[in-house]
């Protein structure tokens, strides 16, 4: 009876601690979900928000331009045009930074790109090229242990503060336990997820502007950026790339130093 007393007991407990694991895991999972579901809102707002703003600047000008015998290169129109430009430029640099992730790849492009984009928007986005916030070191271990499991035992010292940071992931200065000094290239903790659903995201964005918009159908584009964007999250496929070129070199008798991926600490 006590043997039996001491088992209910026991599987009693168990079931209450598996029944608390589930809750606080549930409560996790909804968080994390309900956080995604936040930032898909804020991306959807904001790009509403602009082409609202952008069609009535549209609406302005086409009735400044046909009353003018300047058309479009009436002075009102074009500081129409730079005003709107300028407000734009001041709420995505803003967001973006906000947002992360892709967003700052994406503000990153289009900074880059002044045969494409207006000049206000380029100047202010030109600010996030160098903009990129370090993550925590604990976030760093955290996700080398993850991923790494056993393996990360191998890496006997980390440098806390990274010598290059990126939207997607951070790279620091280590040394193995063999004594190899290497750098680790770390991906920021769930920026894959997150990435991801803004790609998803981008690509419905895309669709509706291409709708709206039918002179600036950017799809063809967008395909292309989501198929390298996707790419750029599976470190494996940058290690290939690394033994490949670094065959092909030797191969050709190219003299130089290329960085080689330790095998089994590549995920």
């Amino acid at each position: 009876a006590v043997v039996v007393a001491l088992t209910v007991v026991a599987v009693a407990a168990a079931v209450a601690v598996w029944t608390s694991c589930c809750g606080v895991l549930t409560r996790q999972r909804l968080s994390h979900t309900l956080r995604m579901w936040r930032r898909s809102v804020r991306v959807g707002a904001l790009f509403w928000v602009i082409v609202i703003r952008f069609r009535i600047t549209q609406s302005r000008t086409k009735r400044i331009a046909k009353s003018s015998p300047f058309g479009d290169e009436d002075a009102e129109v074009l500081a129409l045009w730079d005003g709107t430009y300028e407000w734009a430029a001041s709420i995505l640099v803003v967001q973006m930074q906000a947002l992360g992730g892709l967003w700052v790849k994406m503000g990153q492009y289009l900074a880059s790109r002044p045969d494409l984009v207006p000049a206000p928007i380029v100047r202010t986005l030109s600010s996030m090229l160098d903009s990129n916030p370090p993550r925590p070191i604990v976030d760093t271990i955290r996700t080398l242990t993850e991923d790494l499991g056993d393996s990360a035992q191998e890496i006997e010292m980390i440098d806390p503060a990274p010598f290059s940071v990126a939207s997607i992931a951070q790279v620091h200065k280590a040394r193995l336990r063999d004594g190899r000094r290497v750098v680790v290239k770390v991906q920021h903790h769930d920026v894959g997820e997150v990435v991801r659903q803004d790609l998803v995201q981008c690509w419905q964005l895309t669709k509706i502007l291409a709708w709206l918009e039918p002179e600036l159908n950017l799809r063809p584009v967008m395909k292309e950026a989501i198929s390298m964007h996707e790419k750029e999250l599976d470190f494996r496929l940058e290690a290939t790339s690394l033994r490949v070129v670094g065959a092909n070199m030797r191969a050709a008798r190219v003299v130089a130093r290329l960085p080689l991926p330790v095998q089994n600490l590549v995920t």
